[in-house]
């Protein structure tokens, strides 16, 4: 049994109408790479400090262990059997088993998230950019104030062009939107709709040193505003190469930032919501070459200054939307430490000893953000919180999971696959084949088939599924696996080999959430407890609601960690970070 009490700084009961928590999400910082990474350890400090006044833990995430079923998880305090999300992707009943939903949007979500519970029992909410938000919905938003921008419309994704890429020197038209460009001594002047509105992006170096001295992503441009469809948002730009006869010009997503009870212009005071850093461009090389390819780091330093404004903006309108309102809860979101790691952490490690100079860098710059994120919330009564969705894992090879059923004598009319789980195409499924009663011989099959590969190190049932993870009920899998060690799966179908390797290593999630690189941690500050325990994904809200002094949701799972029960996990003590 797990211990704990309120640290004699704990506030009595009378003091909780006016204390207030800070939740916030770090995308992909799990637990190992905070505490044993000596990269991530270092740099970040803000959560160092914030541990001395509090207590950081391990915490069993949702298998799969993938993002938008960790985040439903850590947001409503119940795992995907009742909150409706299993995966990044979900079945759907009365449809096909292939007709999926993302599991990112509301649609899917069956239990209250802490903002929904909170707001309609009378305490001021706000949730920036939460996952299962959008579109906004009784239960999705409660009387919280939301803001999501990663499931509303984008009208043209970021970009990186050069003036070979122009039909018209003076024109770039990207879908709906119509942009001028005029070159001046100091870069180009870029404009947008019939009154020509523009910026001036200047020619400057790319960024050589990390951010700990120097404001983050101090040379992109001003915010310019671009309509489409009688949306409006802005865009900002970078001008990386300048010269007579080239260019080389970074533009962020023209994304729709929805927002739900907003009664301010947040991207007027803030300029706009920037969705993603600019990771998908960095490894197609449209930054030039990476370091792995040979490359002297040019394309990484400028990949760092896209990450460096998500930082900066995710910052700048949470701080807004705190100024402004001053919640008594507000749960943020950042999503850069996944979109880093999927890309480097593979290679830490590995012999690209530079690689791991350029994560500092990220961790530097995310630390600098939340350095000026909590300053709102140090104040005795209040509570920090941060949490995480999953960890990370290095990985060299995939298996392509449609190819390797496929091989072994299955289609999807009898098995499909969905991240580390295996659903059986069964008649209660739209165009299902396999009978009730033929489903138990045919995992059986199933499994000893894939165990045969060498591929595979465990098996869970449904019923052990059920107990551990809270897979429960009619669109739960019949059958979930993990991999060996540097193996990772895929739903690609692709090609004809089933196992393909990566030509450079990655950093993967989504295996058994035991493993100790797949474990996200919480870090709760102003309560201290004698132990430190393992936590689970959804013991978060309800200690938060204690905190607050609400109601938990019916549908909360999980228990606090202020008051554990006998059979909450405690595994040995973990310390705290140095």
């Amino acid at each position: 049994m797990i211990s704990a009490v309120l640290s004699a700084d704990a506030k009595p009961a009378a003091a909780v109408d006016a204390r207030r928590v800070l939740f916030v999400s770090l995308d992909g910082l799990g637990y190992q790479n905070l505490t044993s990474n000596p990269v991530t350890s270092r740099e970040m400090k803000t959560l160092r400090r914030l541990a001395k006044r509090g207590f950081l833990a391990p915490m069993q995430t949702t298998f799969p262990s993938k993002t938008a079923a960790g985040h439903a998880a850590l947001f409503t305090g119940a795992w995907g059997g009742v909150n409706g999300i299993y995966s990044n992707t979900n079945p759907r009943l009365g449809h096909a088993l292939t007709d999926t939903i993302s599991g990112y949007r509301s649609e899917s979500l069956t239990a209250d998230p802490i903002w929904t519970t909170a707001s309609n029992q009378g305490v001021s909410s706000v949730a920036y950019q939460a996952t299962q938000m959008y579109p906004f919905n009784e239960r999705s938003t409660g009387s919280a104030v939301t803001l999501n921008g990663y499931q509303s419309w984008t009208m043209a994704p970021a970009r990186v062009i050069s003036a070979k890429d122009l039909k018209d020197p003076d024109e770039w038209i990207d879908g709906p939107l119509r942009f001028t460009i005029r070159r001046e001594p100091q870069g180009l002047r870029i404009g947008f709709g019939e009154a020509n509105s523009s910026v001036l992006v200047r020619h400057v170096p790319t960024e050589t040193a990390g951010p700990r001295k120097r404001p983050l992503a101090r040379h992109f441009s001003e915010p310019l505003t671009v309509e489409a469809n009688g949306i409006r948002t802005a865009v900002y730009f970078r001008l990386f190469e300048y010269s007579p006869n080239d260019f080389l010009l970074y533009r962020t997503a023209a994304q729709e930032a929805a927002a739900h009870g907003l009664t301010f212009d947040l991207a007027a005071e803030t300029g706009p919501f920037v969705p993603n850093s600019a990771t998908s461009l960095y490894t197609r090389g449209a930054f030039g070459k990476r370091l792995a390819d040979g490359g002297d780091g040019t394309a990484e330093r400028r990949y760092l200054e896209t990450f460096e404004l998500v930082v900066r903006q995710e910052t700048r309108q949470m701080l807004a939307l705190d100024r402004h309102l001053k919640p008594r809860l507000f749960v943020g979101y950042y999503p850069v430490v996944d979109d880093m790691e999927h890309t480097w952490f593979g290679l830490s490690g590995t012999g690209f000893s530079a690689i791991d100079a350029y994560r500092a860098w990220g961790f530097a710059a995310l630390d600098e953000g939340l350095a000026q994120l909590v300053k709102p919330f140090l104040h005795r009564r209040d509570i920090i919180v941060f949490a995480s969705d999953h960890g990370m894992a290095a990985n060299t090879h995939e298996v392509r999971m449609p190819i390797l059923l496929r091989d072994l004598g299955f289609d999807n009319k009898q098995v499909v696959a969905n991240a580390t789980c295996l659903f059986v195409n069964s008649t209660s499924w739209k165009q299902g084949t396999v009978e009730p009663l033929a489903k138990s011989e045919l995992v059986k099959t199933l499994q000893s088939k894939l165990a045969a590969t060498g591929y595979f190190t465990r098996f869970y049932l449904g019923p052990e599924m059920a107990a551990r993870y809270g897979h429960r009920g009619p669109t739960a899998p019949e059958l979930c696996f993990d991999l060996k060690p540097g193996y990772y799966f895929s739903e690609a179908s692709r090609g004809k080999d089933a196992v393909v390797p990566y030509p450079h290593p990655r950093g993967e999630h989504g295996f058994d959430p035991l493993r100790p690189e797949m474990q996200s941690y919480v870090l709760i500050s102003g309560v201290k407890l004698r132990s430190h325990p393992m936590a689970r994904q959804v013991d978060g809200v309800p200690t938060i609601e204690e905190l607050l002094g609400i109601r938990p949701a019916a549908s909360v799972q999980g228990v606090s960690l202020l008051h554990p029960s006998a059979d909450t996990p405690s595994p040995s003590p973990h310390p705290l970070l140095p």
